[in-house]
Formats: C-alpha cells, structure tokens, sequence
C-alpha cells in the first residue's frame, strides 16, 4: 500500500482482527469530499470497460459479452437500460472495500442473486466462461426524477457474504456507504443514459482510485 493509503485508515493496524477485518476497513471519509457532480463514483478500483448497452442487451467486460438480462435476471429491469450505458470497476485486494451510493435516490429494488465465487482476476476469466453471470452477485436499483443507476456487485473468491447496509424503499444520499465487500471485487453499473459514463469517464480515468469524483 503506499503511504496515503495508512492516512485514510481510522484505527492503528494492530488493532485488526485479521486479513478480512483490514478488507471490509472503514477509512476517514473527510478525505474523499464530494463534488458537485450529480454522480459519484461507488468505490475504489479499477475501471475496466465502458460503453453502450446493445439494444437490450450485450456490455462488455474483460474480453467478453455479456447479457444484461443474464446479470440482474429481472426482465423488467433491463427495460429501463435497454438504450443506456455501463461502466465496470474492479476492486483488487489492496482497495479499499466499501461501496457508496453513486447518485441521490430511492432505492426501489435490491435483488440477491445466490451463486458461485470464483476469482474475478485475469485468471479467473479465463477459466470460467460468462464470470459475471455464474458468480454471485447483488442488484441495487437507485432512482430518482432525472436518473436510474443499477449497480451489479459481483462477488468473488473468498468474498461471500456480501454486507448491504440499505434497505428497498429507502431514499439515500449520494456517497452514503451501501455495503463492503470482504475481498476485491468488481461493480458493474448501468445508466438509463447513454452519456452518463462517457462525459464522466475523464475524471474516472485521472482518478482512477478515488471513492468519489
């Protein structure tokens, strides 16, 4: 980790439980200030891909194509991004594992989907044909007048037991913690908007490990 990292981290290391504990970390959030930017970006990480949703269906991560019907298995769902984009962030095991809120909204759908966890790393892509879709995963809908974003956490190797702190029904602010991860990890998000990621993907790029943007 480099030294900045140690800065953000609320309690000396000693005090941690174990490897997981570190993981699933808080961090002082006052150094992560939010902009004015209706958008936030929901983790630390890596962006992998971005793009356009093809019609109803195909996005694209790590070399491969995947059906958005296949990752949220909610037909109706894949409606509102039928003409929308997406974004992939992953979330290696020296990030920091908690997930925020990435827009202001309701939460109007939260969907586990129960599956398997092999590794989301290079290696596991290649040896596991449509990773994102076989792992297990949960769907978070947030909604609000203007936007719909989806977020898709995939779990993965050792991660299981993905924590969601938000419950459906309930309206969140953007950058209010959402769950942790207790390993890396990956988020897929959608947007209804086919501009969302593509005017925003400058400032993900220049701050590719920041909570917030």
């Amino acid at each position: 980790m480099k030294k900045e990292d140690f800065a953000e981290i609320k309690k000396p290391l000693k005090e941690f439980k174990n490897t997981r504990d570190f993981f699933s970390r808080n961090i002082d959030l006052n150094v992560r200030p939010l902009t004015d930017s209706w958008i936030s970006s929901p983790c630390d990480g890596l962006i992998k891909e971005s793009g356009l949703i093809d019609n109803e269906t195909l996005i694209r991560v790590k070399g491969h194509n995947y059906n958005v019907k296949e990752l949220v298995l909610d037909n109706e769902l894949v409606k509102s991004y039928q003409k929308g984009s997406y974004l992939v962030i992953y979330l290696s095991p020296r990030n920091y594992h908690r997930f925020h809120l990435p827009i202001d909204g309701v939460i109007d759908n939260i969907k586990e989907i129960p599956a398997m966890c092999f590794p989301v790393n290079n290696f596991g892509t290649k040896l596991v044909k449509n990773l994102y879709a076989v792992n297990e995963r949960i769907v978070v809908n947030i909604n609000n007048k203007e936007h719909k974003i989806c977020m898709i956490i995939v779990g993965a190797c050792a991660v299981r037991g993905i924590k969601i702190l938000k419950q459906k029904g309930q309206r969140v602010n953007k950058g209010e913690e959402l769950g942790f991860f207790e390993l890396g990890s990956s988020i897929v998000l959608l947007s209804n908007d086919s501009d969302t990621f593509k005017k925003n993907l400058t400032k993900l790029e220049l701050k590719a490990r920041a909570l917030l943007f």
